[in-house]
């Protein structure tokens, strides 16, 4: 199966949809290729996210209805949400070798 997907196995791992720890069921629909050499939004961003959606919902400081909602619908906007999307975005610039882009102000003839 993950070979429709990369050059092996160290490309992808098979991971849940919504994680058995926010109560995503063990079953082959909620099953995904999940990307371990994306340099930002990757697998182990996501594993990430689920722990502090676990641990939200154990503190009930979040619904799990809503963190299994977030986590199924988009989950890179969850995460930038439960990480302030401060790490991510600044990994983004460190593996990148291009600056970021700047807003150019066009001036105003005199």
């Amino acid at each position: 199966m993950l070979s429709k997907f990369g050059d092996g196995q160290d490309d992808y791992e098979i991971d849940f949809l919504i994680a058995p720890s926010l109560g995503g069921a063990e079953d082959i629909r909620n099953l995904w290729p999940q990307p371990y050499k994306l340099p930002v939004w990757n697998a182990h961003k996501k594993d990430a996210l689920e722990e502090r959606l676990h641990q939200l919902v154990c503190q009930g400081r979040l619904d799990l209805s809503t963190a299994q909602n977030e986590i199924a619908t988009d989950w890179v906007a969850a995460y930038k949400k439960y990480f302030n999307g401060t790490q991510a975005v600044s990994e983004l610039f460190q593996s990148s070798k291009t600056l970021p882009l700047i807003t150019l102000i066009p001036l105003t003839s005199r």
